[in-house]
């Protein structure tokens, strides 16, 4: 595991809790509402952390274990909410962070599988 290529992973996450952690958030609305703002946060983590995971080693079970692992992760960061004033944990913003991370992982997959097709 080469740590610079999971470095933009990292960074993400730190933003991510980083931007969990603001009490009493004065959050700006976005068309669809929070959810959405969860699916997008959530699903370019996974599309970076697709592209971290080494190319040779990406067949279907390594994806689940990158969904899996980011799924986990959203349900520690809307735990932690709990702990921040004005923040609560709530199970369909999970349910957004998981559907973020699915989506984004099911188009970084087909991409990386167009470009994989042109260059053969």
């Amino acid at each position: 595991m080469s740590v610079p290529r999971w470095l933009p992973v990292v960074a993400w996450a730190a933003v991510v809790f980083t931007l969990t952690s603001v009490p009493n958030p004065r959050v700006p609305q976005v068309p669809g509402g929070d959810k959405v703002a969860h699916a997008i946060m959530y699903g370019v983590l996974a599309v970076l952390a697709h592209h971290a995971w080494p190319p040779e080693k990406r067949p279907m079970a390594a994806r689940l274990l990158v969904l899996l692992g980011i799924m986990a992760l959203a349900a520690v960061d809307e735990w932690h909410q709990l702990f921040i004033p004005g923040r609560s944990a709530d199970v369909a913003d999970w349910l957004a962070d998981s559907v973020g991370a699915s989506i984004g992982l099911a188009v970084s997959s087909l991409i990386m599988a167009l470009r994989r097709r042109e260059s053969h």
